[in-house]
């Protein structure tokens, strides 16, 4: 056993390709698997595969021998050596007899005995401008999985030299990604500013209370496929069926972050964002899964920590990024911006661990400058101009305690709502019963309103329904209703009482 065991560590070793080098980000490098009986060792017997990569870039005179006082070498620790010491570490590396090439090396102090198994392979490489040599240890069966395709090699080798890209960590030319959550009122054009911060290739998904992690990164679906057959197949409803005779195949379907994330690493010199909405209507730490842990960036928008993907979003990713290490990351230049609203019902709660690692910034409520400011609304006899009425209501909700996320927004009611009866009733009105003022409508309504169908009724009628004013700021009551005043916001403004500038009316 122990004899085949060795022959299979003498197969299984070699100096790195190319593929190797593009993979690990290396110049040179050597590896070996490591047998059964090597286990038991304290120290390991260094093949020939790693050997001649230490003496041919450190220099043999410069590493340790048994006759030297000091045995032990520094040493990179590769960052997918999982289970280990991160990090530099220094181990005794070393000629183990005189005048002669065999070398030993304490590998045990950095992956310790019980996480090795027959045919792991161990690793060293360089990289370029670096003299100190990186270490790494990979189980046996990733190894197979990043390098045991006979296919691997053929891939690169199909690639016009120009499309080669170099290992993808460092190498983006755009950098300063960030995540974001974007939060506030509804209708404050949360989705309108992360728009316009947003540059490059842009990426939209919609969170919901069913959304899940395959839905979010990607998972096998059947996928229709069709055979070109003579034969002719119809519907139920006697409709011919043109497409072929069908047939149900499994296939990787990427989601959106999947998607961007691939684009991202393709394309290094732009920035790409990934935008969510309603970041909250789903359990955001459960959609994320494993992609929570790369949440965490550096200062130039990096991932901090990387993961092991599962083998079916790697096999995607690999495909279109061909120099994709084993682990993935959030490149520099992918944005993640996010929308939420903590007042919506039927949101999920984040936790702490999840937020933190978000820049939180919030959207108040602007009601200047909004291209539908001056529409009127239909009050208790008169017209108001939209700015006025919202400005009256989220002032009242202020004095009775209303959380400012449940006030309304100026685009609450899109551009030629506002004026609309029946969409005041129906969207409106309906939002303040039910969900702002649910358990304090009698501060906020006239008492003698029972019911929702009193309240469109009294208002359709022109009667007063708050128990509040809607003044304007100079302090009149309400804009009497006047045919000639305002009666569109695309009609010119005329006197009242004076003449109003052609600048617009006097409620700026």
């Amino acid at each position: 056993m122990i004899g085949e065991n060795k022959d299979m560590a003498a197969v299984r070793q070699g100096a790195f390709t190319e593929i190797h080098n593009q993979f690990f980000g290396a110049i040179e490098g050597g590896y070996t698997a490591i047998t059964n009986a090597e286990i038991y060792k304290s120290t390991f017997n260094v093949k020939v595969s790693m050997r001649n990569v230490l003496i041919e870039r450190i220099g043999y005179n410069n590493i340790p021998s048994i006759n030297s006082e000091e045995s032990k070498m520094d040493f990179h620790v590769w960052p997918g050596t999982k289970e280990a010491t991160k990090g530099d570490v220094s181990f005794i590396c070393k000629f183990s007899k005189p005048d002669k090439d065999e070398m030993s090396a304490y590998f045990v102090k950095i992956v310790p005995k019980d996480r090795m198994e027959d045919g792991d392979i161990w690793f060293i490489f360089f990289r370029e401008g670096d003299p100190t040599p990186w270490f790494g240890f990979i189980k046996k069966s990733l190894w197979d999985h990043f390098f045991g395709q006979s296919d691997l090699g053929a891939e690169y080798e199909s690639l016009p030299s120009e499309e080669i890209q170099h290992d993808v960590v460092g190498t983006s030319t755009v950098a300063g990604a960030y995540n974001l959550i974007l939060y506030g009122a509804p209708g404050t054009g949360k989705s309108f500013e992360l728009e316009k911060k947003s540059s490059g290739c842009i990426t939209r998904v919609v969170f919901h209370s069913e959304y899940t992690y395959y839905d979010f990164v990607g998972s096998y679906k059947p996928v229709p496929i069709y055979t070109e057959e003579t034969s002719t197949f119809i519907e139920a409803d006697r409709t011919p069926i043109e497409s072929g005779q069908p047939y149900i195949d499994y296939q990787f379907v990427p989601g959106p972050f999947a998607i961007a994330l691939k684009d991202a690493l393709i394309k290094r010199d732009e920035m790409h964002t990934l935008i969510i909405e309603e970041l909250n209507r789903a359990n955001a730490a459960a959609v994320f899964g494993d992609i929570f842990q790369l949440l965490d960036r550096k200062k130039d928008g990096e991932s901090e920590y990387r993961i092991i993907p599962t083998r079916e979003l790697y096999n995607y990713l690999k495909r279109n990024v061909p120099t994709l290490g084993t682990d993935i990351y959030i490149p520099s230049n992918l944005n993640i911006f996010a929308t939420m609203n903590s007042a919506d019902q039927g949101v999920f709660v984040m936790d702490s661990a999840f937020k933190r690692r978000w820049n939180f910034e919030y959207m108040p409520i602007k009601l200047s400058g909004i291209e539908h400011e001056n529409e009127l609304v239909y009050y208790f006899g008169g017209k108001i101009p939209w700015k006025i009425f919202v400005e009256s209501i989220n002032n009242r909700l202020a004095d009775i305690k209303i959380n400012e996320d449940k006030h309304i927004g100026p685009y609450f009611m899109k551009q030629g709502e506002p004026s609309d009866r029946h969409k005041i009733g129906s969207k409106l009105l309906v939002y303040l019963w039910d969900d702002v003022v649910r358990h304090c409508r009698s501060q906020f309504f006239l008492a003698e309103l029972k019911t929702f169908a009193q309240l469109v009724m009294a208002y359709n009628n022109d009667e007063k329904i708050f128990v509040f004013d809607i003044k304007q700021i100079e302090g009149d009551a309400f804009i009497p209703n006047e045919d000639n005043i305002f009666s569109s916001v695309k009609e010119k403004a005329v006197e009242y009482p004076k003449k109003v500038a052609e600048s617009g009316p006097p409620y700026e």
